[in-house]
């Protein structure tokens, strides 16, 4: 890979008379100033990947616990612990960032931020060998940086991390920020693991000659006491805020809905502990949930959970926000009158569709699509795996393409899509879901097994590349573990199949053969 990397000499010895600001960074508020004790720790969550073997190599491969190579990481990204089965000599590791190095030409068989998987341990180097150079504006509560900032994690024989009072579940790893072309830091940076936005676009720079931290970080760097903990009052001002915006009555949305949002005209709504929880510790107020962030509803059998908030009664339900990367600021209880389903929430922009979140149009996009199973095939262009091959003695005739291989490997959606009904019971002990995708073809992944993939029911919407199954056996063991891909223009109406279709493949009209496209995906991919 061509070192675009700039050699960058800090000297630090200015600290010990700065005033440097110290701050934490979350994914919703952004930088805020919290009550933290700086303390020391040997170990550190975060690291940099980068390709180890002969030869130079732009990436390393990211693999699951089988070893099949699930796509390509760009040397240098960033990445985090993650809690996964132990494997000699590999880690397992989440990606944080990918490095944003504009000489290296991306596809998408590349790694993305939040993908999971296994790195050779030697593939793994210590954050503070390194600098990360965000080139987009911060706004700091003090100042707003529009230049090029670069980030390097205080380090001085052990890294130095901060827990803060109000989050006290989480160690925030200290960096120093710096403007381009400065030598004494902008602030010190807590970021946690479980709060990584600010690293999510970023390039990577050698870090070469680093003068040590300043000795005694706690004594000689003078740190900006500002507290701006919310308060109580603060929240409650913050509630009659919300009551000038009228939502709608009440109505009984939390069925089998999964497109509910925070809907309010306000930037934030308060999220609350349970009443047992508030009882205990004597807190009314746990984070803020942002309008617009997506939420999930808990189905629960206790009685109705009324209270009253500045003069005003409102129905508590308890709610979670899947979306979000901190479990501490995960789930709660808010007022139920500002839950929405998006289409009915006057104060969210409901034009976004999750189906186009990946440029794909159609089946025939230049774009479309991956291939359906994380390892490569038997070939399944002849004998009875291929599409047309007879059956029940040639009466009738195969309408997928069967892509032989592991019991209980992941299965991926071939591009973005609708889930359009819960896995149901396909053939011999297996099952089948069918998912509409861009441009309105419909894939049916058939003869999977019964193991089924998180998030995957009728209404549900997915993403490229996403788990939607396992690869399954039917009862009899006679054929080996398969998928069974079918494939539909989406120009027909009627149920995908039935035995009463006077075709002989006892499909709706318009079944299409998957063959080339499949080869097409598959070279590709491998």
């Amino acid at each position: 890979m061509k070192k675009l990397f700039t050699t960058i000499l800090f000297t630090l010895s200015t600290l010990a008379y700065a005033e440097v600001p110290l701050l934490t960074w979350d994914n919703q508020d952004g930088f805020k100033f919290q009550n933290c004790e700086l303390e020391t720790t040997r170990e550190s969550d975060f690291s940099f990947a980068s390709y180890y073997g002969r030869g130079n190599k732009d990436t390393e491969n990211l693999r699951n616990y089988a070893g099949v190579r699930q796509s390509h990481l760009v040397n240098f990204s960033l990445v985090k612990n993650a809690n996964g089965k132990s494997k000699r000599s590999h880690k397992y590791i989440e990606v944080v960032g990918v490095n944003n190095d504009p000489d290296i030409q991306r596809n998408r068989w590349f790694s993305r931020r939040g993908d999971k998987g296994y790195l050779y341990h030697r593939s793994i180097n210590p954050i503070e060998d390194y600098v990360l150079i965000l080139d987009k504006q911060l706004k700091f509560p003090f100042a707003t940086l529009n230049r090029r900032t670069y980030w390097s994690v205080a380090f001085e024989g052990s890294y130095y991390k901060l827990k803060c009072e109000n989050s006290s579940n989480r160690n925030y790893l200290v960096f120093k920020v710096f403007k381009e072309g400065d030598i004494t830091p902008q602030a010190l940076v807590g970021v946690s693991s479980q709060e990584t936005n600010i690293f999510a676009d970023f390039m990577t720079g050698t870090y070469i000659d680093t003068e040590k931290l300043v000795p005694g970080l706690e004594d000689e760097i003078k740190i900006k006491d500002l507290d701006l903990f919310y308060t109580e009052a603060e929240v409650d001002d913050f509630e009659d805020d919300i009551e000038t915006a009228k939502p709608n009555p009440t109505t009984e949305i939390f069925g089998n809905s999964t497109d509910l949002v925070v809907c309010t005209s306000a930037a934030k709504l308060a999220v609350r502990p349970s009443r047992d929880e508030m009882q205990r510790t004597k807190k009314s107020f746990l984070f803020w949930a942002l309008k617009g962030e997506r939420v999930k509803v808990a189905q629960s059998f206790n009685k109705k959970d009324y209270r009253r908030i500045n003069g005003v009664t409102y129905e508590f339900v308890n709610i979670e926000l899947p979306d979000r990367e901190s479990n501490d600021q995960k789930s709660g209880w808010v007022a139920k009158s500002f839950i929405q389903q998006l289409s009915k929430c006057k104060y969210v922009d409901s034009k976004y569709d999750d189906i186009q979140r990946v440029d794909i149009t159609s089946l025939n996009d230049e774009h479309c699509c991956e291939f359906p199973t994380s390892g490569k095939p038997k070939t399944y262009t002849s004998g009875e795996r291929s599409f047309g091959s007879r059956r029940s003695s040639g009466k009738r005739k195969h309408a997928a393409c069967d892509l032989y291989r592991q019991k209980n490997e992941p299965v991926l959606a071939v591009a973005p899509g609708l889930v359009l009904n819960t896995p149901f019971k396909y053939y011999m002990g297996t099952y089948a879901v069918d998912i509409l995708h861009p441009g309105g073809f419909i894939v049916r992944y058939g003869e999977i097994s019964k193991k089924r993939a998180k998030g995957i029911r009728k209404g549900a919407k997915v993403d490229i590349k996403d788990v939607i199954g396992y690869v399954g056996q039917i009862d009899s063991k006679s054929r080996p573990p398969m998928l069974h891909f079918e494939l539909y223009s989406g120009e027909g109406t009627g149920k995908l199949s039935d035995s009463n279709y006077p075709n002989k493949f006892k499909r709706r009209s318009d079944l299409m053969n998957p063959t080339d496209y499949l080869l097409k995906w598959e070279n590709e991919k491998f």
